[in-house]
């Protein structure tokens, strides 16, 4: 059978005497402990008719009838019945005596309990002429704990036979009920092991951190959607928005039309307050929050201004909306400000830029000394105005299972940080790493790994000048302009590695900019690997080389789908490695190298061009080098199975370049070269306009000694040559086969 247990709390008051009335609140669980909102609580005078609720007690909102409300409505009488809020609580005052109350809700049902007492608490005797019986249940419900026991002049007297349950027989005599002190210690069986169970102090202090509540937060704050501004009223209204005379010095915030936090000064009815000043601009559907300023509540509990402390805070943010200003909340070294959870402890701010947190400084951005670490973790930011979230400036700090959604969600500069296990949703930039661009002085020793960001609305990376950093098994997904930006061309970045990330685009273009990159470097690099990742769908390059990369490296990376124009992998400048990649159905070429130096090897093609196949020849390839700068160049190793495409391109201005051993289905040959400058191919084949033959080609060498060969072609060799080396002519005639270097000149050998 399913029990709802409800609790009845005496409240009691410096002004007994003016009490007329007795107070009876009510909590609504279900059997899980989880609140029940909405349940109705039905006060009826005896006797009652439990089939139609009747007849209604005349209940109110104050012991005194009057004055200011305790419980929700006016300090009159009020409705009846009282429904529970979204903390299972409702309350009511009626004259003292016995009622019956009866409890409704879609999980329950109805139930009905007779012969409950609205009694005065205090030092008044709960019934001044007579003793006072607590009653059984007559239903044949469980009785409760206690039945038949005596209460009089404020004590309770077991009944014959001692308590039953809790309050078992050896609680004989007289059980003060309040205003008494325990004189002996509180002793337990043990650590609790359930919610709601009691602790010793020393428990609470050791293994509990300094919740935000004992520092005055109220986490109250309540978001709605629909509110309308008129520009030079100071009436805000919303229809979805449920306001009582207590917010009265909350204060509103608004994505517009208010200047800053506004003070309610006062409520004119549940959909409409008055506001300490006059809106700014007319207004409709606008996003807002309403609530107590939790900033200074914040600021006190971890120390965030002035100096240094000297006794360090662990502090705990219970679930709830806290409304707080951007820039003046700081987490000093050493502390830790931990939340419930990341979608149930959400700091709220509508300053239109600067951080919510700052680590490692205080308020005022001065850095505190030492190495302990600050630790930001299981808190949802969330900055409706274009604030920011996380500022680390330390040498040390931990920023871990956190939700954001923040123009920057997390900036960190400094040493040894680790920023993993956070979302970022519909952020700015998720994480930028700041440094100063010079190795082995700034920013440096960074870990960001398993992290989550969707749709960012620029980047979900953006670096500028760090060194040592690596990036790790994150999920890039949807970012508008970059997945990662190497940003300030002032600024050098040293020893990056970019690995096991997920990288990948949408198909809707609400989504992407047309010029969107996965990566996009437009600052120098030293040192970069961009290993072991999946790129998907990037819309104008998987990867895109504007500047310097001196030792980079692309290696077991899957390209998918690339909807890139201009190649997948995109090379303007610097020196790489391509080694071991995947590219699957790419629009255009797998790496189209314009301006740099690079090594490709090992690597595997499938379905590139899936959306048509180039007409130039020396454009139909998967590798494409276009350039002089394209010089030193090796090919090597590379496959594709598919039947319309070489495996390199190479224009008459990529000269002094080497491949061997790729391999094609093309029937056409694994190469393609203009033939207009020197291009060494071995063990491929290798196409060339039908005027042009690769004339320098040293295809199949077999090194000899000093400087010696032995090389192969279609035709009579031409050129110099080091006197021994051969030739194999593959279209001769028996005198014209096989040719010798005899003084730098080749000599046909005749042979019968």
């Amino acid at each position: 059978m399913k029990r709802i247990f409800w609790l009845f709390l005496l409240i009691c008051s410096e002004a007994y005497g003016q009490a007329s009335y007795a107070r009876q609140d009510f909590y609504f669980q279900n059997a899980r402990g989880q609140a029940i909102s909405g349940a109705s609580f039905y006060v009826l005078t005896q006797p009652a008719n439990i089939s139609s609720l009747t007849p209604l007690a005349t209940i109110y909102g104050s012991s005194t009838g009057s004055g200011t409300a305790n419980c929700r409505g006016s300090a009159r009488t009020i409705t009846n019945p009282v429904m529970t809020d979204g903390f299972e609580h409702a309350c009511a005052y009626a004259t003292p005596g016995l009622y019956t109350v009866c409890y409704v809700s879609s999980q329950t049902g109805t139930n009905c309990y007779p012969d409950q007492n609205f009694f005065l608490g205090g030092n008044k005797r709960i019934n001044p002429s007579t003793q006072y019986t607590i009653p059984c249940y007559s239903s044949g419900d469980v009785p409760i704990q206690g039945c038949g026991a005596v209460i009089s002049d404020n004590v309770l007297s077991a009944p014959s036979g001692g308590f039953s349950g809790n309050l078992n027989g050896t609680a004989t005599g007289n059980l003060p009920l309040t205003g008494e002190t325990l004189t002996g210690p509180l002793a337990l069986a043990g650590a609790p092991t359930s919610s709601l169970q009691a602790t010793t102090k020393q428990y609470t202090d050791k293994a509990t951190p300094l919740s935000m509540m004992n520092n005055g937060a109220h986490g109250d704050a309540i978001q709605l959607r629909d509110v309308v501004l008129s520009n030079g009223s100071t009436t805000l209204s919303s229809a979805s928005a449920s306001f009582v005379s207590t917010d009265a010095g909350k204060s509103f915030a608004c994505v517009a039309g208010l200047s800053g936090y506004l003070s309610i000064s006062s409520v004119t009815d549940s959909h409409d307050v008055v506001l300490a000043s006059a809106a700014t601009a007319n207004e409709s559907g606008l996003q807002c929050h309403y609530g107590h300023d939790d900033t200074v509540a914040f600021q006190n509990a971890l120390q965030s201004t002035g100096s240094y402390p000297s006794t360090l805070a662990n502090v705990f943010v219970p679930p709830g909306t806290y409304l707080v200003h951007s820039n003046t909340i700081a987490v000093r070294k050493g502390e830790t400000l931990i939340g419930a959870g990341s979608t149930l402890s959400a700091l709220v701010s509508y300053d239109s830029s600067n951080f919510m947190v700052q680590m490692g400084t205080n308020a005022s951005g001065t850095s505190d000394p030492g190495g302990l670490v600050p630790v930001v973790e299981n808190l949802y930011l969330q900055a409706p105005n274009a604030s920011n979230g996380i500022m680390a400036n330390a040498n040390g700090f931990t920023i871990e299972h956190n939700w954001l959604q923040t123009n920057i969600g997390i900036q960190v500069q400094g040493t040894d940080g680790i920023v993993s296990e956070n979302t970022c949703d519909q952020c700015g930039v998720f994480v930028i790493v700041v440094g100063t661009g010079t190795d082995y002085t700034s920013t440096h020793s960074m870990l960001i790994t398993n992290n989550r960001t969707y749709a960012p609305k620029y980047a979900c990376f953006e670096i500028q000048g760090a060194y040592d950093l690596i990036i790790d098994d994150n999920y890039c997904n949807y970012p508008y302009q970059f997945g990662l930006y190497f940003n300030n061309a002032s600024y050098t970045s040293y020893r990056v590695k970019i690995t096991n990330n997920q990288f990948s685009s949408s198909t809707s273009s609400s989504y992407y900019s047309p010029t969107e990159q996965h990566i996009y470097i437009a600052a120098p690099v030293y040192g970069l690997q961009i290993a072991n990742n999946t790129f998907a769908r990037g819309i104008s390059a998987d990867i895109y080389n504007a500047s310097n990369v001196f030792e980079g490296q692309i290696n077991d990376n899957v390209f998918e789908d690339s909807q890139a124009p201009n190649g997948s992998i995109q090379i303007q400048s610097s020196r790489w490695t391509v080694i071991g990649n995947a590219f699957i159905n790419g629009n255009s070429w797998a790496i189209n190298d314009v301006g740099g130096v690079i090594a490709a090897h090992g690597n595997i093609f499938s379905g590139i061009f899936s959306g048509g196949n180039p007409s130039n020849p020396r454009d139909n390839a998967a590798i494409h080098l276009t350039t002089a700068a394209n010089a030193g160049s090796v090919i090597s190793g590379n496959v594709s199975a598919d039947t319309t495409y070489y495996i390199l391109g190479q224009s008459g201005g990529a000269v002094n370049t080497t491949s061997f051993g790729n391999l094609s289905g093309f029937s056409s040959g694994d190469v393609y070269d203009e033939g207009n400058g020197p291009f060494n191919s071995c063990n491929e084949r290798t196409t060339a306009p039908s005027a042009v033959l690769a004339s320098t080609c040293t295809a199949n060498v077999l090194a000899l000694n000093s400087g010696q060969s032995w090389r192969s072609g279609s035709g009579t060799p031409s050129g110099s040559c080091t006197s021994g080396s051969l030739y194999t002519n593959s279209a001769g005639a028996a005198s014209t086969t096989l040719y010798v270097c005899i003084s730098s000149a080749w000599k046909a050998v005749a042979i019968p």
